[in-house]
């Protein structure tokens, strides 16, 4: 059964669903995520955990440090001289048209890229105060190749005759690209529309709790017509602390996957949970921290929709998150408790958003 079809009957979570799946006349379509922007007391020491997760360097200096994956046109990866903290992330536009549109529509100005970067951009900030960058025309970067891949013997197929598979962990597996990223958000609804309405983007999945009409997680992809688009690129969700929840990268197989995490482990970054395969987006997932708690996932074999599959409507529950692999964790579910979650929380209730206690209790009991 396809996607198309098996949506043919409306699900009652989508009737139940007070958001809308896609906008039909966005201020422009954004082709991709390009980059994620932090900010690090020291950019030189702090780019040796993603060269050990797999990306490569691209310049550096005291105040920055660009990295990027194999297939990357520009630097997915801006680490800033500052306080530690998460900046934003950047989407490619297709036109200088769509630049124009949106700095009209936001009253701000196009100006140059930075950091070498090429092009011209637009900085908005999302309701969450997220910096989203609209990048065009930026420097195109060669791309490289990835290592080969050996041959997998299976059952009634077995290209692999007379050579065995070794694999190097005394090395980063190699990252692809950057892939998407996970934002937790105060208001769900209106993080969504803003969205759709000013990228274009598209829920591919929604995840609700029962007789709740606002989602807990939403997956977006790029709208690229008819060329298919990675299931998502952006995914928010209605979580106690909101920003930067994980950023994803793609490698190349299980194998890159395994060897990648096991590279990790020997250097002793900290394990949080893995591997896997999702239900909504399907791919093969391992996800780590950089030594400062922000979390990265490496992964591989996900699920790519063109324009015309719609939206999934979902449950959300403890097993909703995978199909195989350890059972969710308290540090993979937000649930590591800390005076900093407690105020938090406190903070939160107080404020007029979507974190009632009962919403709170729900969420704690889905997670």
């Amino acid at each position: 059964m396809t996607r198309l079809s098996s949506q043919a009957t409306l699900n009652p979570l989508e009737q139940q669903c007070a958001v809308p799946a896609r906008h039909h006349a966005p201020v422009c379509r954004a082709q991709k995520l390009v980059a994620l922007r932090f900010r690090r007391t020291d950019p030189i020491a702090a780019s040796k955990f993603f060269i050990d997760f797999g990306l490569t360097l691209v310049s550096q200096s005291e105040n920055h440090a660009l990295l990027r994956g194999a297939s990357d046109q520009t630097a997915c990866i801006i680490l800033e001289r500052g306080p530690a903290a998460y900046v934003g992330f950047s989407l490619a536009v297709a036109s200088e048209d769509d630049l124009t549109r949106l700095a009209k529509t936001h009253n701000t100005p196009i100006v140059e890229s930075d950091h070498g970067r090429g092009g011209k951009r637009v900085v908005l900030h999302d309701p969450d105060g997220v910096e989203v960058e609209a990048l065009w025309n930026y420097a195109r970067l060669p791309e490289f190749p990835l290592p080969p891949t050996p041959l997998e013997n299976r059952v009634k197929l077995t290209p692999r005759v007379n050579t065995t598979v070794r694999i190097a962990l005394d090395q980063p597996c190699t990252i692809n690209k950057l892939g998407h990223t996970v934002l937790g958000v105060r208001r769900i609804a209106e993080s969504i529309v803003w969205y759709q309405q000013n990228f274009g983007l598209i829920v591919s999945d929604f995840q609700l709790m029962e007789n709740d009409p606002l989602p807990v997680v939403a997956f977006m992809r790029c709208d690229l017509g008819d060329l298919p688009a990675d299931h998502h690129t952006l995914a928010v969700a209605s979580a106690v602390e909101t920003g930067h929840m994980h950023t994803a990268f793609e490698v190349n197989g299980l194998d890159s996957v395994a060897a990648g995490g096991e590279f990790l482990r020997r250097h002793k970054y900290r394990h949080t949970w893995g591997i896997g395969r999702h239900i909504l987006g399907s791919q093969l997932f391992d996800y780590w921290r950089d030594p400062l708690g922000d979390m990265f996932e490496h992964y591989s074999d996900g699920d790519v929709f063109d324009s015309s599959v719609p939206a999934g409507y979902h449950p959300i529950h403890p097993e909703s998150m995978h199909q195989w692999g350890p059972p969710l964790n308290a540090d993979m579910a937000g649930k590591h408790p800390s005076l900093k979650l407690i105020r938090t929380i406190a903070s939160r209730l107080r404020s007029n958003d979507d974190l009632s206690f009962k919403r709170l209790v729900n969420l704690i009991r889905s997670a």
